[in-house]
């Protein structure tokens, strides 16, 4: 049983790192893509920044209600005995 091969398809020789076809805008499309991400990118930090300062005026409120001070100053054990002593716990 003989099988007829049909030949190397047009890609073929790319993929073996023949000529590739060059396209006249290929620099022109990146710039744009690269644009475009840049741009995105911008977008999706301007929305976390604004969830974020949302997320702080929230807090602040909680602070303000239960009479919490924030202590930065302070780690571990010791900031913990803080904020417990001004929570009024």
């Amino acid at each position: 049983m003989w099988i007829k091969s049909r030949g190397a398809t047009k890609d073929m020789g790319k993929m073996l790192g023949g000529d590739e076809e060059k396209d006249p805008d290929a620099a022109k499309k990146e710039e744009e893509r690269q644009e475009a991400l840049r741009q995105e990118e911008e977008e999706r930090k301007a929305k976390y920044a604004k969830m974020e300062a949302e997320r702080e005026v929230m807090r602040q409120g909680i602070r303000d209600k239960e009479n919490v001070v924030a202590v930065v100053e302070l780690e571990g054990d010791d900031a913990v005995r803080r904020l417990l002593l001004t929570s009024g716990f």
